[in-house]
């Protein structure tokens, strides 16, 4: 098999499609180190940071070599311009800026005297009303137990296309199914879709569930979308293997999103 790059198997393992859409093909990923930028600056800290690394070949093992000293900022559409710190190795922190709705960001990175950008637009916020659940589980019920699936409800907005992420933690665990969506099937609708876990970790009564309602601007999505395409063959060889599509300029690989987050965490009864 020829070796490519295939960093995203790395960082999403098991990820699933959680809605039905429209293949992405990307172009083949090729064999050398590259950089890989993980960026978000969102509304709330937790959500904000920027991870920098090298990718490796496919054969190569599972860890990926951080990427230190580099020159990071993030400036907003009014010339305010955060100088991110190394807060560990590879992992940069923001300071001043946080991701306000309508409003756009660059990103810049600088590092072995390169430089890479991308900008990235904050949409227009959708409420997470509250969090339900089902038993309806795809065959992984045990015999005397019960497993849940979890269901954020909102309301999409009809004027504007949204695009969404869902990160889910069980008992403080986050779960390896990639959610997302479009609005394709539900604009102007109240949306009841179920978070379908496939990553291995079950939802019981008596458990904490947290999730995390991301929302993305398109291109951002297109990235998230595609590497849950890959993710779902499990790299295998039968398919061609490929990199997401990133709105990084320069040559490296990832994403840059300017979001909001929005999180609900309730125990399940």
């Amino acid at each position: 098999m020829k070796a490519f790059l295939f960093y995203s198997i790395l960082v999403t393992a098991a990820f699933l499609l959680s809605s039905c859409e429209k293949v992405i093909k990307y172009n083949l990923s090729e064999s050398s180190p590259t950089l890989v930028i993980e960026a978000q600056l969102s509304n709330v800290d937790d959500f904000s940071m920027v991870k920098l690394s090298k990718s490796k070949s496919f054969d190569d093992d599972n860890t990926l070599a951080t990427v230190s000293n580099a020159f990071v900022t993030i400036t907003s559409e009014f010339g305010m311009v955060d100088t991110l710190t190394e807060a560990s190795a590879g992992l940069y922190k923001p300071h001043r800026l946080k991701a306000k709705p309508g409003r756009s960001y660059l990103l810049t990175v600088i590092v072995e005297n390169k430089t890479y950008t991308a900008t990235s637009t904050v949409p227009s916020f959708v409420k997470l009303d509250s969090l339900g659940f089902t038993s309806e589980s795809f065959g992984m019920k045990k015999v005397g137990e019960d497993i849940y699936s979890a269901i954020p409800y909102y309301s999409d907005p009809l004027e504007v296309e949204n695009y969404y992420r869902f990160v889910e933690k069980i008992n403080g665990v986050t779960e390896k199914t990639l959610f997302v969506r479009n609005d394709t099937r539900t604009n102007g609708k109240i949306v009841t879709q179920i978070l379908r876990n496939f990553g291995g970790t079950e939802i019981k009564k008596g458990n904490s569930v947290e999730i995390s309602m991301i929302q993305l601007d398109s291109n951002v999505y297109d990235y998230f979308y595609g590497l849950s395409q890959i993710s779902s063959d499990g790299g295998s060889s039968s398919g061609t293997p490929t990199n997401p599509k990133s709105n990084i300029n320069g040559g490296a690989l990832g994403y840059f999103s300017a979001q909001t987050v929005q999180s609900l965490s309730t125990v399940v009864q």
